[in-house]
C-alpha cells in the first residue's frame, strides 16, 4: 500500500520533512509516482487515484496546515477540483478529477469511463468510444400462460456495442411466423 504525500520540508507553508513516508519503490505507488511540492522526497511522491481527496490550495490553507500533508497530489490526466455539492456547514474538499471524460476503449477490450480510469487498471487506450461488443442476450423472456385474445408483455434484455435491436417473432401452431411490434433497444 503506498502512502500518499506525507513528507514536507522547512520550505514555505511546508512542515518537517518525514522521509519515512517516501515510496522506497515507484513500485509502491499504485498510480504512479509525482512532484513533491515540499521537496522532501528526491524520487518523488505516489500519487492519488481519481476521485480521491486532494489538496487544491483555494481555501486559504497553507499545505502543512490542510493539504497536501493530509491528502496528497493528483496523478497523470487528473486535476484537483473542489466540491461544489457541499452543504454550507460542511468543510470545504476537494477530489481529484479526470481532465479527459470521454469514454474509451483500452487494449484490454474492456470499455472505460474515462482515460484515467483506463490507465489505473494499466491498460493502453485503443480507441476514443466503447470497444465493440457482440450482442448478448441479458435477460430472456420467461414463460407466459394466457388466455386466447388477452394481453402480455414480454421482456428482453441484451447488451452489446453497437446497441442491439430485439425483434419477436411469433410462430402459430396453424399459421404463418408473423413478426410483432418491438424492436425497441
Amino acid at each position: 500500500m503506498c502512502l500518499t504525500v506525507r513528507g514536507l520540508s522547512h520550505g514555505e507553508g511546508c512542515a518537517k520533512c518525514e522521509e519515512e513516508y517516501c515510496p522506497k519503490a515507484q513500485e509502491e505507488c499504485r498510480h504512479g509516482v509525482g512532484h513533491d511540492p515540499c521537496g522532501c522526497c528526491p524520487d518523488g511522491v505516489c500519487v492519488l487515484a481519481e476521485r480521491e481527496k486532494c489538496f487544491d490550495g483555494g481555501y486559504g490553507y497553507s499545505i502543512a496546515e490542510s493539504g497536501v500533508r493530509k491528502y496528497g497530489t493528483c496523478g497523470e490526466l487528473m486535476e484537483c477540483v473542489s466540491r461544489t455539492d457541499l452543504g454550507p456547514n460542511d468543510p470545504p474538499e476537494s477530489l481529484c478529477i479526470c481532465k479527459h471524460t470521454e469514454t474509451v476503449c483500452g487494449s484490454d477490450n474492456r470499455t472505460y469511463d474515462s482515460v484515467c480510469e483506463m490507465k489505473a487498471e494499466k491498460a493502453d487506450l485503443r480507441h476514443y468510444g466503447p470497444c465493440l461488443t457482440k450482442p448478448a442476450i441479458t435477460t430472456g423472456p420467461q414463460a407466459t400462460n394466457t388466455y386466447e385474445g388477452a394481453n402480455f408483455a414480454l421482456d428482453c434484455e441484451a447488451k452489446g456495442y453497437p446497441v442491439p435491436t430485439v425483434t419477436w417473432e411469433f410462430q402459430s401452431f396453424s399459421g404463418p411466423m408473423a413478426t410483432l411490434p418491438g424492436g425497441y433497444t
